[in-house]
């Protein structure tokens, strides 16, 4: 976008967000402040640049969901054979919260019958017995944040120290899933900005771009090598550079 154009969308901004970029640019080139009219320009490039960079960010972890929920799932399917993630012993691994969320997730898709939870006296949670229900379309209704959290420290007895291979084949130590979950924390937050159409210009791109190349290595090279021909994260990070943005 250039300098003649970039003004067409000022009247659609609000003023408290463009202020925000406004401030961005100004914060890092303190010497083009003179000129308003060019500084103000600049600014709104940058808000381009951080719609460009936010759909860029969103094709890339889109990719690290799918394929990070898939490997969970080959430790599930092993561990909780032969139903999976329907199986009780696995609901009842989950802790309350995230057992609700599941629950949920398999109502929402399974409109002839609706399970809920239980707990006795002493807090006990007993699960019922799915049946009918696609894993498929569970697995899909599932959030980030439940995959996340199967990632915790609670799983590592159960599922991690004795199954990590099956999920992270390339991975030494067990102890590499908490590196795993912590990148999974990050990635999720960065999302959710990009969800909300927050500035994300203070985010460096080719950081994120190697944390996830370290997770998908963890799992097969030949994923980052895949993530590496389609990502424009690297190239836009080039550009502001180039345009002092």
């Amino acid at each position: 976008m250039t300098l003649t154009n970039i003004t067409d969308i000022q009247p659609f901004i609000s003023q408290e967000r463009a202020l925000t970029f406004i401030n961005q640019y100004q914060k890092c080139n303190p010497e083009n402040t003179v000129d308003q009219e060019y500084s103000m320009q600049k600014a709104y490039q940058l808000y381009m640049w951080n719609i460009q960079m936010s759909g860029a960010l969103l094709e890339v972890l889109a990719w690290y969901e799918v394929v990070l929920r898939n490997s969970i799932m080959k430790v599930i399917s092993y561990k909780f054979y032969p139903y999976g993630i329907f199986n009780n012993r696995f609901i009842l691994s989950l802790n309350d919260t995230t057992a609700q969320i599941f629950i949920d997730a398999v109502n929402s898709v399974h409109p002839t019958e609706k399970y809920i939870l239980k707990w006795d006296e002493k807090g006990r949670m007993s699960a019922p017995n799915i049946q009918n229900a696609s894993e498929g379309r569970v697995i899909a209704e599932l959030g980030f944040g439940f995959w996340e959290n199967l990632l915790s420290k609670k799983y590592n007895k159960g599922m991690w120290e004795p199954h990590f291979r099956r999920a992270f084949p390339n991975m030494t130590n067990s102890s590499d899933v908490e590196i795993v979950y912590s990148i999974t924390q990050d990635i999720r937050k960065i999302r959710n900005r990009v969800c909300h159409h927050e500035p994300i210009f203070k985010l460096n791109g080719n950081n994120i771009l190697a944390n996830i190349e370290k997770v998908l290595n963890y799992i097969d090279p030949v994923l980052v090598d895949t993530m590496m021909k389609i990502e424009r994260i690297s190239s836009l990070e080039i550009e502001r550079i180039n345009k002092a943005l």
